[in-house]
């Protein structure tokens, strides 16, 4: 058998992910051995070596590989080259990876983008504001692809031009949730890269999700969290980036959504606050200049009195009215005006927010 037997084998097999991680530094990184006599560098896990003893599915190794080969999804081992260092230095690293896209994106730096399913407007506009400027600043956006604020997340590093990993707590030829599905293919359309390290064809099992979670944690130089509940998987993903040494970015939401509870507490307990990409620029000494041909046009006196009143929650045309004063021709007028220069947009929903 190959060297890939031996590793998807071990991925396989069910022990803790950090005991297979530490097995394999012993091994200095040679799965085959696992299935060899034990030496003395092995002996104080001899608890699970019966687990290997009375390994017996080589037949569905084989038909991992040989799907792998028939769907043309890549086997990254932490043996490759292609395996990122920031991910093979965390303690419970995925002993493979199966891959769709650009493998080149390993290599990048990564920003993780995440958050709840149950995305509000407020979550969207924030979104939009923070990712056009991590992708000029050359981050790839890393995000779990579920619905709400990691798909968003997705969007705008295509939208913006920029790169993506979507970590999947599926197999890897398995879009999940199914209503992404076109999203999926957006992705490697757009020169991105799809990873999980569950064998082809896994279903999207509950149990899987705070599993992923670390690759997207252990994957990426920092996590912006936007929107959290009491108990949003962002949360996990945050505590687990903050054990692996990474820097932990939150928005700070409204004290009156159930989605920004979460959030909040995050930073009371010190993750850092970030209102706008500015802050995390800041941090890391960064200047990120505006890009050739993006510069604004000059508006007039009633446009800049009808954006000034712009916060990052964004406004309805009635809000406005109320907000503003203005006529609805003169508002209306005002507000393509903006739409023009870039300095607004306006959303499916007839929500008008800040463009980053």
């Amino acid at each position: 058998m190959q060297d890939v037997s031996f590793f998807i084998a071990l991925s396989l097999i069910y022990i803790p992910l950090g005991v297979k991680s530490e097995l394999l530094r012993r091994t200095a990184f040679d799965a085959r051995k696992l299935w060899d006599e034990w030496g003395d560098e092995l002996l104080v896990f001899r608890r699970w070596k019966h687990f290997f003893d009375e390994f017996r599915d080589w037949e569905l190794v084989g038909r991992v590989i040989a799907e792998c080969i028939n769907k043309n999804i890549d086997i990254v081992l932490p043996t490759d080259a292609e395996y990122p260092d920031i991910l093979k230095r965390v303690r419970d690293f995925p002993v493979v990876l199966f891959c769709k896209g650009k493998l080149v994106l390993l290599s990048l730096h990564n920003f993780s983008v995440v958050g709840t399913r149950n995305m509000t407007h407020y979550g969207r506009v924030v979104v939009q504001r923070f990712v056009p400027p991590l992708v000029e600043a050359g981050f790839c956006i890393t995000s779990g692809m579920a619905r709400g604020i990691d798909a968003e997340a997705h969007k705008m590093a295509i939208k913006s031009g920029g790169r993506t990993i979507a970590v999947l707590g599926t197999g890897v030829d398995v879009p999940f949730p199914v209503e992404n599905e076109r999203l999926y293919d957006d992705i490697l359309k757009n020169d991105g890269l799809i990873i999980s390290e569950f064998v082809p064809g896994m279903n999207g099992f509950k149990w899987n999700f705070p599993q992923r979670n670390r690759i997207i944690a252990g994957l990426s130089d920092a996590v912006l969290v936007v929107e959290g509940g009491e108990r949003s998987g962002s949360l996990i993903t945050a505590g687990i980036a903050e054990g692996y040494g990474r820097d932990v970015f939150a928005v700070p939401g409204p004290i009156n959504s159930a989605v920004s509870v979460g959030v909040n507490e995050l930073l009371k307990k010190g993750a850092m606050i970030a209102t706008s990409s500015d802050d995390i620029f800041a941090h890391y000494n960064l200047l990120i200049k505006e890009k050739p041909g993006k510069g604004r046009k000059q508006i007039s006196d009633v446009a800049r009195r009808v954006l000034e009143t712009f916060g990052p929650q964004g406004f309805d045309v009635n809000e406005l009215l109320m907000v503003t004063g203005l006529q609805m021709g003169e508002l209306l007028k005002s507000l393509a005006e903006l739409e023009q220069s870039m300095y607004i947009g306006k959303d499916n929903f007839g929500i008008y927010y800040l463009e980053g």
